[in-house]
């Protein structure tokens, strides 16, 4: 835990679309349940990493949202970008306030420095 806040981290999707039905079964199956501006569609079954911080009296200070993308890709909803499902399983705070999140990728794990300097 920093020491001025908190820090919480998840994964953040649609498990499956199981036992829906009419038109949230079909937003569902679009993967467009979420409807806010900027936001992709990913179908259900394909994750992001979430994690966020707050202040001690639980306000947001930042938040954000990460996938899996090997070097050279394009980047999130350019043409060629590739849909890959990530969840932040682990988070902790280093010795040097660097946030770090071992994260459950579609295809293994993968380590996530976020540097506070």
């Amino acid at each position: 835990m920093p020491s001025n806040g908190f820090v919480m981290a998840c994964g953040t999707g649609i498990e499956n679309c199981d036992g829906l039905s009419s038109e949230v079964a079909t937003i569902c199956a679009a993967g467009t349940a979420d409807q806010r501006q900027g936001a992709y569609a990913r179908p259900a079954s394909v994750w992001q990493s979430m994690i966020v911080r707050v202040d001690t009296d639980g306000n947001l200070v930042w938040q954000r949202v990460d996938q899996l993308k090997y070097d050279g890709e394009p980047g999130l909803g350019s043409p060629g970008w590739a849909m890959r499902s990530s969840a932040s399983e682990f988070v902790l705070v280093d010795p040097h306030g660097d946030i770090v999140s071992i994260n459950d990728e579609v295809n293994g794990i993968g380590l996530l420095r976020l540097v506070s300097r």
